[in-house]
């Protein structure tokens, strides 16, 4: 054991560096991790004692916020047909309804199709008339005549059907087209209808304007359901979790407190360190989207073992055991917070440490000395990195055709499964690819009863006739078959009225912007899903330290949010080239993320032995 006297140079003390107290030169005994302070020296130091406690540990994030509308709050209204508006029927900032007529527009495609609607119908009325006239007439009618005119009747009822389906999908009613065939007349314009109940956010629609069905005329609001928005320091991220209490008050309602819980965290860090952390509030009127204000999460409490702050001195902290009596411990602190440690190891609830005169005390220890070569340890590196999701644990579900947003059925940070119904869009496109495949089985089928009339007439036809009508035949199969295909590529069939947008991929839902109404094109990225099972930490190292790293060499992984978290991981890939500019290595490590805590964006600190 070591025994470390300290000699008198000068009466009474020595001086100590600056900004602490002097030394004491009598009175104070080392002996290895012991010291044993005599009165005199302990007063000299100005010794004072603080208190290791189990405590409940309740902290508090504060962060700014902003109010926003939900998604399904909110709609755009579009028409559904290329034209004109003839009139105006409300204004921004007016209440409307679901249902309730917002505008009307006319146009060439309106008019064109009720007038295929009235002319399908006269020429079915005709061919059912004929047809009934020729069954009546029995073995007169030759089988050939009576056949034809059935396909005459059946080609009819399909046009009908096809204008009657198209004029629906742009928003004529039942009622409406039946009116239509019992007058002969055509609806001069179709109303534009309100989707949702709701206030009249922006109104870009006017008498004489010319409008496509890709514009945004209407954009509705149902404010009476809000989000606010806490964008939380990353440095705070580890703390927060769904159904945590929050409390939020805005500079522009003072004296007003609004209580919540948070609903959910989003998957991406923001370019800003935060993270937008939502919480619901129902709304009277008075909360606004693009409102600030500020937010307190009330952490979950816990039991923890805490000391003074001010008792920690280089990793140490002084014990008392007895009078004079004093231990230096190792102690592994967990987190700082305020004026305490919460404290991972080293030290027991009911414990007396050195708060006043700590540093001065771990002055009398000797430094460690300097090992021999052989027992020089490899240096830890420490660098800076970021949490990615891997590129195949990320999927977008996209639009296979274009149209606009009808419903959503999924909410932010929801798991999902492959195929799993997202959104369904309602698309003119996809209506006519319907029709189309409609009349072409219609084709096919009396193609192919006329085919087998003339196999049993072989014999009495001519070889030219019944090859053209197996070519018709064949080339009608093809064209069934390729829409068929077209609308299987769609993830549709022939029955349903709408496109249904699926999850390409489990996983969980990250981003989407989308709102009930809104147009979207061929191949836009509606949803991005993230499996967040496992991630990865993208790392990068200086030139010099290149060389001495390796695929499989075993790391350490911190998180920037949590200072508590550490995980193990190993190099998984090292990219071929150096960065251009600063020179330096990309190096991936592979981690599990069971408790889906690692987030995309996140900042890593990796820890590797150069």
């Amino acid at each position: 054991m070591r025994v470390l006297l300290i000699l008198a140079l000068l009466p009474g003390v020595t001086l100590a560096h600056e900004g602490h107290a002097p030394l004491p030169t009598k009175g104070a005994i080392v002996k290895g991790d012991r010291l044993m302070l005599s009165a005199s020296a302990s007063q000299a130091i100005g010794v004072q004692f603080g208190k290791v406690e189990l405590a409940e540990v309740r902290e508090s994030i504060r962060a700014v916020a902003s109010v926003e509308l939900p998604w399904s709050q909110q709609a755009y209204v579009t028409t559904l047909i290329a034209g004109r508006i003839e009139s105006v029927l409300v204004k921004p900032g007016e209440s409307v309804s679901a249902g309730q007529e917002l505008a009307r527009v006319s146009g060439i495609e309106l008019e064109t199709l009720q007038l295929a609607l009235l002319q399908a119908n006269k020429e079915k009325a005709l061919t059912d008339q004929l047809l009934a006239g020729q069954t009546t007439a029995g073995e007169v009618i030759s089988g050939k005549l009576m056949l034809q005119t059935r396909t005459d009747a059946r080609q009819q009822a399909i046009r009908f059907k096809v204008a009657w389906e198209k004029l629906k999908a742009i928003g004529l009613t039942d009622d409406a087209l039946w009116q239509v065939c019992r007058s002969g007349t055509t609806v001069a314009a179709v109303s534009i209808l309100a989707p949702i109940d709701g206030v009249v956010s922006r109104a870009d629609v006017r008498a004489g304007q010319i409008v496509q069905p890709t514009d945004h005329l209407y954009h509705i609001v149902d404010p009476s359901r809000v989000w606010v928005v806490a964008k939380v320091l990353e440095a705070d991220v580890g703390s927060v979790k769904i159904g945590q209490p929050v409390e939020v008050t805005f500079a522009a309602l003072p004296g007003r407190l609004f209580q919540s819980t948070v609903d959910h965290l989003e998957l991406r860090i923001n370019a800003d360190r935060t993270l937008s952390v939502k919480s619901v509030l129902q709304n009277s009127g008075d909360l606004r989207p693009g409102l600030f204000g500020r937010v307190r999460i009330v952490v979950d409490s816990t039991k923890a073992v805490v000391c003074p702050r001010e008792s920690l001195a280089d990793g140490f902290a002084f014990v008392q055991q007895s009078t004079g009596n004093l231990i230096r411990k190792p102690v592994n602190v967990a987190v700082m917070r305020g004026g305490q440690a919460e404290i991972a190891d080293g030290l027991f609830p009911g414990d007396k440490v050195v708060t006043v005169g700590s540093h001065e005390l771990s002055a009398l220890f000797a430094r460690p000395t300097t090992k021999a070569a052989a027992d020089v340890q490899p240096m830890i590196r420490a660098t800076q990195g970021q949490i990615e999701v891997p590129t195949d644990q990320k999927a977008f579900a996209s639009a296979p055709i274009e149209g606009r947003i009808r419903r959503i059925f999924v909410e932010h940070g929801q798991r999902v499964h492959k195929g799993q119904i997202l959104a369904e869009l309602d698309s003119l496109s996809f209506r006519n690819l319907q029709l189309d495949l409609l009349q072409a089985r219609t084709n096919l089928d009396e193609a192919t009863q006329n085919l087998a009339r003339l196999e049993s007439l072989r014999d009495s036809v001519v070889r030219k006739e019944f090859w053209k009508a197996q070519s018709e035949r064949d080339q009608l199969r093809y064209s069934v078959t390729s829409l068929e295909n077209q609308l299987a590529l769609l993830g549709a069939d022939d029955q349903g009225p709408f496109v249904p947008i699926r999850a390409p991929a489990a996983g969980l839902i990250c981003d989407f912007t989308l709102i009930p109404g809104q147009v979207v094109a061929r191949n836009d990225s509606l949803f991005e899903l993230h499996n967040l099972t496992t991630v990865w930490a993208r790392a990068y190292l200086f030139a010099h330290d290149a060389a001495q790293v390796a695929v499989g060499q075993a790391v350490q992984v911190g998180l920037a949010s949590d200072p508590r978290f550490s995980a193990p991981a190993t190099i998984e890939r090292l990219h071929p080239l150096l960065v251009s500019g600063n020179r330096a290595l990309a190096v991936w490590l592979e981690l599990d993320n069971p408790d889906l805590r690692l987030k995309e964006g996140m900042a890593a600190i990796i820890k590797l032995g150069i």
